[in-house]
């Protein structure tokens, strides 16, 4: 299997909360109690990952100001039983049109990759392994799609910051397994948990090497739930620079569970549709 194949997609589903609560006797809402890191950290993951989604979105590569490389996806997500279900078909450029990907998240072992390759006509099982590795040649990795979870996270500890002007709370952590990275540091909004920044640093250096952004004005606000219909990675060690843009947003589709399944990727099945084709 080619090395373009196996880095493929593992998809975001993303969720939300409340606001944060205001201090027991607090008569402002400048006064609300400030969170711990901890928690602060596990609000704003609650926020983004965990909702059923149904997006059309365009990945776009530029290097030297040009644009080097399109694609575009079509991804559904589910939660079923608190583990994400995710499968994600590519409808452009040609040479990768309808490969799909199915990703299976499970407890306390790796999750599970299904990649649907049209011209073999069959299943390939892909290992997991590979989360630090580019995604399609994009400035993303597994590592910076995959659903977040407080317990991935050790060593948390906070500062103030901005960004674009937006007072927010820098949450820094170490990853608790080997990653791609040494730190990572999540730009959260204090008011309602909303994650604005994730920074990327490598051992023995504080500044960042990649910065992924999630433009305040560019998220969609619905059911309590703050989705980001852009979002852009920059890579300053090579001086690229991948834009996400949302064209189709849904979120709580009425979606089958039997379209996550190897059956349902071999048949080709519509995503968009309430069943898998028959």
């Amino acid at each position: 299997m080619s090395v373009r194949f196996r880095t493929a997609l593992r998809c975001v589903a993303l969720c939300g909360i409340a606001a944060l609560p205001a201090a027991p006797g607090a008569a402002e809402a400048d006064d609300a109690r400030p969170l711990a890191p901890a928690e602060l950290l596990r609000q704003a993951f609650d926020r983004r990952y965990g909702a059923d989604t149904h997006q059309q979105m365009t990945l776009r590569l530029r290097s030297g100001g040009r644009e080097v490389q399109t694609q575009r996806i079509e991804v559904v997500t589910k939660m079923e039983g608190g583990q994400l279900r995710a499968l994600a078909r590519f409808t452009a450029p040609p040479d990768l049109r309808d490969t799909a990907l199915l990703v299976l998240e499970q407890d306390g072992r790796p999750d599970d990759y299904f990649l649907y390759l049209p011209a073999l006509g069959r299943v390939r099982r892909v290992s997991g392994a590979q989360r630090s590795d580019s995604f399609m040649g994009t400035d993303l990795t597994y590592e910076d799609l995959e659903r977040r979870r407080i317990d991935e996270f050790e060593d948390l500890r906070s500062a103030s910051g901005s960004v674009a002007g937006e007072a927010v709370v820098l949450v820094s952590a170490r990853p608790r397994n080997p990653a791609g990275y040494e730190r990572v540091e999540f730009a959260i909004a204090p008011g309602d948990a909303v994650l604005l920044e994730t920074r990327y640093s490598a051992k023995g250096s504080h500044a960042p090497f990649k910065v992924i952004r999630f433009p305040r004005e560019h998220l969609h606000e619905e059911g309590g739930y703050s989705v980001p219909r852009r979002i852009s990675v920059s890579n300053l060690r090579k001086g690229t620079e991948t834009e996400v843009t949302v064209e189709m947003l849904r979120l709580d589709p009425d979606v089958d569970p039997r379209l996550f399944t190897t059956d349902a990727l071999m048949r080709e099945a519509e995503l968009s549709s309430r069943s898998p084709a028959p």
